[in-house]
């Protein structure tokens, strides 16, 4: 299994002083880590394990065809509204690596093809026992014929097997290559679409700050406030218009990694669409758990058992040397007579019988079948673990969205009704705003894990 490498991208902290503490807007994103949105459309880029294949089997030829043929990922170099879909479409096409092991398959399928190919006669033509003196021509004898190697013990069918396995591990190497990159460019989009959101409860709470203004001036117009209380209105906007201005910062850094997901440094990506906070419609974890499987992600290392054995069979095939056949016609100078020779060559093992190879090959057999064991350990521990993330991330969503957002707004409304009836002061309405907006963050932060925890379970997911 390979493992992505973990990129952290530590982002500043969006603070509003006063009588709440400090919050955290975006803490350790990982550039590796998957976050598939709980939307329908989210959902549906969940890996499909025969599809994912699919596109891992492309051979090179097919990939440049699609390339050429799409005008929005080879011609749009600026890319709006952007959704998850065509990211994924994009980055199976563009990243290198993904280039690199199609060759590498494709040079594996050739390899195979070759190494089962019978080897060529050897076409021979003599002229023996042609004396130095007198005449040179009439007198020597002359030999016409072949010479076929003969190759023995299956080393041929077993010399192909190699390659077929190799092929089976490259495709597997790809497919699991495939899944990481999908849950790379699913993370960076997930973190441009979250920032998007985290922008617009920023924008939210800027309107709400103007609003704060107008009141305070309204009452201050009225002799019903005093010249201070406006003035901490306009610091609260001020405030809430740096959070504005951070949080559009931070969604710019961010959509530079998404580029170079995608695997094309040219791509402009002006916006991305989609939406965090919709109903949540990742399968019960009953459901999440009769599906959940560890063979994708073994498959690389269980190939790699195969092609370890297949080379085992190739050097035990080879301790049987092979023979050459030779057929010759003869033509004798003497009596002018035709005649053939037939003759065989054969090595004989006494010093090299191949036993080292075979030695090497029988070590990396059981080398390769400890790998399998140790992953399949990792990847019960992992599973354990992203399953009770999973289900913890889950709860804190839905009670979130469901219990503590909906009172958190009806409380707002309440003090800014009372505040602009003035039957309550500034102070008080300042802290529940500020409560509101972090009650806000905190529904989009877990929707984050959510979508973190779910990602990282999605290539166990089985279909």
């Amino acid at each position: 299994m390979r493992t992505p490498t973990m990129q952290t991208l530590v982002m500043p902290t969006l603070t509003l002083k006063g009588l709440w503490p400090s919050l955290t807007l975006v803490g350790a994103l990982s550039c590796g880590c998957a976050m598939t949105p709980p939307s329908a459309e989210f959902s549906r880029a969940t890996p499909d394990s025969a599809r994912v294949r699919d596109e891992a089997r492309r051979t090179p030829e097919e990939v440049s065809g699609l390339m050429a043929g799409s005008a929005a990922q080879s011609r749009a170099k600026e890319l709006e509204g952007l959704t998850l879909q065509q990211a994924l479409e994009v980055a199976g096409l563009r990243r290198p690596e993904l280039a690199s092991l199609r060759a590498q398959i494709e040079a594996s399928r050739g390899a195979a093809d070759q190494a089962g190919l019978f080897p060529n006669p050897i076409g021979v033509a003599l002229m023996e026992a042609a004396p130095f003196s007198g005449p040179t021509t009439a007198e020597a004898e002359y030999i016409l014929g072949i010479s076929q190697p003969l190759v023995l013990g299956g080393r041929l069918s077993a010399a192909a097997r190699v390659h077929k396995a190799e092929e089976e591990r490259l495709l597997a190497e790809a497919h699991a290559s495939l899944l990481d990159i999908r849950r790379g460019v699913q993370g960076a989009f997930a973190t441009v679409l979250y920032l998007q959101d985290i922008t617009a409860t920023q924008g939210e709470h800027v309107q709400i700050a103007e609003k704060g203004v107008e009141v305070a001036r309204v009452r201050l117009d009225a002799g019903e406030a005093v010249p201070n209380e406006l003035l901490r209105a306009e610091l609260e906007l001020a405030r809430a218009r740096l959070e504005l201005e951070r949080a559009r910062s931070l969604r710019e850094q961010a959509v530079p990694n998404l580029v170079a997901e995608l695997g094309d440094p040219q791509l402009r990506v002006l916006s991305v669409a989609g939406a965090l906070d919709r109903t949540l419609e990742i399968p019960t974890l009953e459901i999440l758990s009769a599906r959940l499987s560890d063979e994708s992600l073994l498959a690389p290392a269980k190939a790699e058992v195969e092609v370890s054995r297949a080379r085992l069979r190739l050097a035990e095939s080879q301790r049987i040397p092979d023979v050459n056949l030779d057929l010759f016609y003869r033509r004798l100078a003497v009596t002018e007579a035709n005649a053939f020779d037939v003759g065989i060559s054969v090595p004989l093992p006494i010093f090299d019988r191949n036993q080292g190879r075979v030695r090497e090959m029988r070590s990396r057999v059981v080398a390769a079948e400890s790998k399998v064991r140790l992953t399949r350990l990792q990847l019960d521990r992992e599973l354990s673990q992203l399953q009770q993330r999973l289900k913890y991330a889950l709860l804190a969503s839905r009670v979130l969205k469901e219990e503590v957002l909906p009172r958190s707004e009806q409380i707002r409304d309440a003090a800014e009704a009372r505040y602009a009836g003035g039957d309550s002061s500034l102070t008080d309405v300042l802290l529940v705003r500020r409560e509101y907006i972090g009650v806000k963050l905190s529904h989009l932060e877990s929707l984050r894990e959510v979508l973190q925890a779910w990602a990282d379970l999605s290539p166990y997911v089985t279909r």
